[in-house]
């Protein structure tokens, strides 16, 4: 016989279950049903890019290219030597200060009480470590780059995410 393998997904399903829409759990919907139930392609297209976004490396740093908010490789550059003189040539402090951001933020505006559930926000926020450590690595490999998930990191409210490169 046979042997066969199992590997779980990175999502703790059966907790985050319990979160989710009464309609959809009555119907006794998986996660991956769930997903396409509640997204359009669309959306689930725009998720995909959320978990794997362009990455930009400039001058050894590593930063999400949307969170730089330059339009320019010559903004980009100007950005980056202006970080460079602020942060005294730090490297992570230079990351943290450009990738840091608050988890919740990126929901600013729903009203529905799942935004206010740290534990859902964690869960997301496990996901988005885990999926942006994969892409940094998948672009650049041989990094060593740190995920970090904590509580007000940069200054950034409630439980926020960061990456930077360790020394």
């Amino acid at each position: 016989m046979e042997e066969i393998k199992k590997f779980k997904t990175i999502v703790k399903e059966e907790k985050m279950m319990d979160f989710f829409d009464p309609k959809h759990k009555e119907h006794n919907l998986s996660l991956l049903y769930y997903a396409t139930q509640k997204c359009a392609m669309d959306g689930l297209i725009a998720a995909a890019h959320f978990f794997t976004p362009e990455i930009v490396s400039c001058k050894g740093y590593i930063f999400i290219k949307e969170f730089l908010n330059c339009d320019s490789d010559e903004e980009i550059i100007k950005t980056v030597e202006d970080l460079e003189k602020q942060y005294n040539y730090d490297r992570k402090m230079i990351e943290m200060s450009v990738n840091s951001w608050s988890v919740g933020a990126f929901f600013l505006g729903h009203s529905e009480d799942i935004y206010d559930n740290e534990e859902v926000i964690y869960q997301f926020a496990e996901c988005m470590a885990y999926f942006w450590k994969k892409r940094i690595d998948e672009v650049l490999p041989g990094n060593k780059v740190v995920v970090e998930i904590g509580e007000e990191i940069m200054g950034e409210y409630g439980i926020s995410i960061t990456f930077y490169q360790k020394d």
